[in-house]
């Protein structure tokens, strides 16, 4: 990911106290956007205090993006909405900045969620990759026991889904 680095945030981490955060951004149909700094606004939205740990953003020669976010989630709304809408193909971008710099954050990552995983003491690792190539290939899931499928529907069975009818084939 290629980005020009403002002067105001150049010159803010090159002092010799800087004040580092990250801006999240998961794109659920009302997107999260948590912050590493508290409470903020930028670019005329408010970003909720987060306390979440980015580590491994990483790419390669073929722009295959890599990384992980782990939350606390104290209060489960996270949870909730991962829960609800899921993470996978889930647009996900991260913005790095300085507090002394925080109308000019450089963007660090953007991809999508792959995997999610919890326990429960409150913590929540979302996995991210690449937004491109096989990542937004369908189908994400293959029927498998570990994915929950425990059938397949046999060729030419028929599901209604409003007005229209699906047919199961066989694909040859």
């Amino acid at each position: 990911m290629r980005t020009d680095i403002a002067p105001e945030f150049a010159s803010a981490i090159e002092r010799l106290d800087t004040a580092p955060g990250y801006l999240v951004q998961i794109d659920f149909p009302v997107p999260y956007r948590g912050s590493t700094r508290g409470d903020l606004t930028y670019n005329g939205q408010v970003w909720i205090a987060a306390n979440v740990k980015i580590t491994g953003i990483s790419f390669n020669a073929a722009a295959d993006q890599r990384g992980t976010l782990a939350f606390f989630d104290a209060d489960g709304a996270l949870t909730a909405l991962l829960q609800h809408h899921g993470i996978a193909d889930r647009r996900i971008t991260i913005y790095a900045f300085d507090a002394g710099a925080i109308d000019h954050p450089v963007g660090v990552f953007v991809g999508a969620g792959s995997k999610v995983s919890g326990d429960d003491m409150g913590n929540v690792t979302i996995e991210m990759a690449s937004l491109t190539g096989r990542m937004v290939t369908l189908p994400r899931l293959f029927i498998t026991p570990e994915n929950g499928f425990n059938h397949v529907p046999v060729a030419g069975t028929k599901y209604v889904i409003g007005q229209t009818t699906y047919t199961m084939e066989t694909r040859r």
